[in-house]
């Protein structure tokens, strides 16, 4: 799973941020990353892990099928780390990420996402991206600066 290229930017300078709410282990899907990946060049197209998810990318996008990286987990350099309430991971956008699926009754294994642009990500709201439920005040190729995308830090 990758997420640039489902949302609607383009540029190299994104960062994640995962914020873990409830306590996480490989038993209740902790968030797996395939090291290195995103300086490999290549833009995959997101995969959804759920089941009869409406996937919106086809083979005309541009985007590239992500290898199985289950059918050959010992050829990649694949890191998880265990968090507590409040742990966070910081991670480059285009790493390949994703996580198993919850397989604990009555654990929990929520968390909370951010990112962060810098100044060589632009606005491109094209077909098959992510909708925010907010339209940006901003024009496409536009730098993410609007009401909708603040900047966090101004340059001094």
């Amino acid at each position: 799973h990758q997420d640039q290229p489902y949302w609607p930017v383009k540029g190299w300078q994104i960062a994640s941020v995962w914020i873990a709410l409830d306590r996480i282990d490989r038993s209740n899907g902790a968030v797996e990353f395939v090291a290195g990946s995103h300086k490999w060049g290549i833009n995959f197209r997101p995969t959804p892990f759920r089941r009869n998810h409406d996937v919106k990318f086809s083979p005309g996008d541009g985007l590239a099928q992500i290898p199985d990286i289950d059918a050959g987990r010992d050829r990649y350099d694949i890191r998880w780390w265990e968090m507590e309430p409040g742990d966070c991971l910081v991670f480059h956008a285009m790493i390949v990420h994703g996580a198993p699926g919850n397989s604990t009754t009555g654990a929990r294994r929520r968390g909370l996402a951010l990112r962060y642009t810098g100044d060589d990500v632009r606005y491109d709201p094209r077909p098959g991206t992510f909708q925010f439920p907010y339209t940006p005040d901003i024009e496409a190729g536009a730098p993410m600066e609007c009401a909708l995308f603040p900047k966090a830090w101004p340059r001094p």
